[in-house]
């Protein structure tokens, strides 16, 4: 593989623990870490969800310190956003999608990853993963560079 993106997933194996080496993006929604009381319920999946979210929120912002990478936050979304599920009920509040037009999110989403992949497997000039443009105000980047890494195009 020579470049990865995380739509808005967990992390596993020695991508949760180590981090993902090559030029990688997540984008999701945005991520709140799991109160006290979420991690003590007596609801069990609550209490799962929980606890997987800190473990996952934990060592992504850690791994992406380390190795250099790219997180999206695309405000007003939730999980199915990031499908298609979102678009097949007419009510949208039955959709499970968040505050956001479900159609501009995955004309966002559609915009980062055909983005990302320019610039890292064609070497397109890094576009609006550097800064975003003002027709998507709900949209967060943050960049890192991993220590002694040279500089070149968008890393």
């Amino acid at each position: 593989f020579k470049a990865a993106i995380n739509i808005d997933g967990r992390h596993y194996a020695d991508g949760r623990m180590e981090g993902v080496q090559i030029p990688y993006m997540f984008v999701g929604e945005v991520l709140l870490m799991p109160t006290e009381d979420m991690l003590k319920s007596t609801d069990s999946p609550t209490r799962y969800e929980a606890r997987a979210d800190l473990v996952d929120y934990t060592l992504l912002a850690k791994n992406l310190r380390r190795n250099g990478g790219i997180q999206v936050i695309i405000d007003g979304t939730t999980h199915p956003n990031f499908s298609d599920d979102v678009l097949r009920s007419p009510l949208g509040r039955l959709s499970g999608g968040g505050q956001i037009d479900p159609t501009r999110a995955l004309r966002i989403n559609n915009s980062l990853v055909v983005s990302f992949f320019e610039t890292e497997l064609q070497g397109r000039p890094a576009g609006w993963l550097t800064q975003i443009p003002q027709e998507f105000p709900e949209t967060h980047i943050q960049q890192w560079t991993p220590p002694g890494a040279i500089t070149q195009g968008m890393r």
